[in-house]
């Protein structure tokens, strides 16, 4: 690979780390004071309310004037006004409560978008380097030698460590979408069979799955789906993801289930 696009390959690596690195700041810092500014709230809360509540105590009659109150009526109107008074204070608390969770809630959702949005732009990055991958790949490589490699069995195979699966998904993602554009450019040709083996613990390299395994399947060439469990595959992609991966997979090799009533359907589909 030019040292071009090797150079671009790290700059976009380094800046999605940056970016994801800056973004994780803030929700910790975030999360941290908004724990705090709960705790402080709720403490103030509790102190207020045992202070309001000995006032109201004090104002009841004890003894001989408790009994004299009682006979004028004045017991039950200062019971009453107690009642109200604790009723108030009760809104009043809740209504500071939820004040401050709307309050973290909107700024919880505005960093949400913003998470959204760096994704995006290192999603759009990642389209201009598969461009640069595909003119590479058209510039550098003689037709005659593509046609030749075409003809052969080629097994290739992308592994990494699980620790540092985040860290080289940018690159395992390249290989996948230069594998995509040319499975779509010559369709039709040399039968592939797609293998996701521990297909949960590549999240961030399959970014684009259920598009990218449609595409495969349109292109008629086969995908054999391995995981843990089907409940992972819903964890890592959701629900209506795990219904199209189940639809666009020949063979489900699933190594784990949590019921008897989910291992019914892979134990009949192998």
């Amino acid at each position: 690979m030019s040292r071009r696009l090797e150079e671009f390959i790290k700059s976009a690596e380094a800046d999605a780390r940056q970016r994801m690195a800056m973004l994780d700041f803030r929700k910790g810092e975030m999360v941290s004071r908004h724990k705090d500014e709960r705790g402080k709230l709720w403490a103030a809360h509790d102190n207020r309310w045992l202070a309001e509540t000995n006032e109201r105590a004090q104002r009841m009659p004890r003894g001989f004037s408790g009994i004299w109150h009682r006979l004028t009526g004045q017991y039950a109107k200062i019971k009453a006004q107690n009642e109200q008074e604790t009723l108030k204070s009760w809104q009043r608390d809740r209504e500071q409560k939820d004040e401050m969770i709307f309050t973290q809630l909107e700024e919880r959702e505005a960093l949400q978008r913003d998470i959204k949005r760096q994704r995006s732009i290192s999603s759009q990055e990642l389209m201009e380097l598969r461009k640069e991958v595909a003119n590479f790949l058209e510039v550098e490589r003689p037709d005659p030698e593509r046609s030749a490699i075409r003809k052969k069995q080629v097994i290739v195979f992308m592994v990494s460590p699980l620790a540092y699966s985040d860290e080289l998904a940018l690159l395992q993602n390249v290989h996948l979408q230069s594998f995509m554009m040319s499975l779509k450019e010559y369709p039709g040709g040399q039968p592939v069979e797609f293998i996701l083996d521990e297909a949960c613990n590549a999240k961030a390299a399959l970014s684009n799955l259920i598009d990218d395994l449609t595409l495969v399947r349109g292109l008629s060439a086969r995908v054999h789906l391995v995981a843990q469990a089907e409940s992972q595959i819903v964890t890592t992609w959701g629900r209506d993801a795990a219904k199209t991966l189940d639809a666009v997979t020949d063979l489900k090799q699933i190594m784990g289930t949590n019921s008897p009533e989910e291992g019914k359907r892979p134990a009949s589909l192998l």
